[in-house]
């Protein structure tokens, strides 16, 4: 794709438009659900976003200038992100002290590939694989379906929204797409995914709080 002049290959443009679209959309956030609400489950969607905006934003531009160190730094947000994502199921689940816990040794695995990444000299793609399986796991696997799990139990409408909609965006992206991109590659339906899960998510907010207020009239 020709953009302002210069060629740029159709995975690298999707991956920034991605990258755009989470920006923008934690700009949205914060602004918005984030400055009523400064919970766990606001803080584990902020992860989400502000990880992934890093993710593919730096990491499209790294792919585009050949910069592994642009790279390592887009895998140290997507992974700070996720960890951060961790913190919501894990407040939930167990004592603060072990949460406290839990949440740093996730950190620190994170943190133990990151620092793998620049002092083993990795190519940028394995340090964007690295990034992904660590997603992967942690904000798919294990976040995102307990977020979702949570909303099909509460009782409150708003709430359940929420949880329902910012899970589903998160496992759609963390864990679907992810997996998809480390078996085959970009394809149609991880640039749907990557580029609308950002979106999905703030309307998903919008609506919960739209419905709570309802309900309080």
């Amino acid at each position: 794709m020709n953009i302002f002049g210069f060629d740029v290959p159709s995975d690298i443009f999707w991956m920034l438009l991605s990258g755009l679209s989470y920006g923008l959309m934690t700009v949205i956030f914060l602004a918005g659900p984030y400055r009523k609400n400064k919970d766990e489950l606001m803080g584990a969607f902020l992860g989400f976003l502000a990880g992934m905006a890093l993710f593919h934003g730096l990491g499209g531009i790294s792919m585009l200038v050949g910069s592994p160190l642009l790279m390592n730094l887009a895998a140290f947000g997507a992974i700070t992100g996720s960890a951060f994502v961790l913190k919501f199921p894990l407040a939930s689940l167990f004592s603060r002290q072990k949460k406290q816990a839990l949440f740093f040794s996730a950190l620190i695995i994170g943190y133990l590939l990151v620092a793998w990444m620049f002092l083993g000299r990795l190519d940028p793609m394995q340090s964007m694989r690295l990034a992904a399986i660590y997603m992967i796991v942690f904000s798919g696997a294990i976040s995102a379906t307990y977020i979702i799990w949570r909303g099909f139990h509460l009782k409150d409408v708003s709430l359940k929204v929420k949880c329902i909609g910012g899970g589903c965006s998160i496992l759609s992206c963390c864990f679907f797409a992810h997996v998809i991109v480390l078996a085959v590659g970009i394809t149609t339906l991880v640039k749907f995914f990557i580029v609308l899960a950002p979106i999905t998510l703030i309307l998903s907010l919008f609506f919960g709080n739209m419905l709570l207020k309802k309900s309080a009239v």
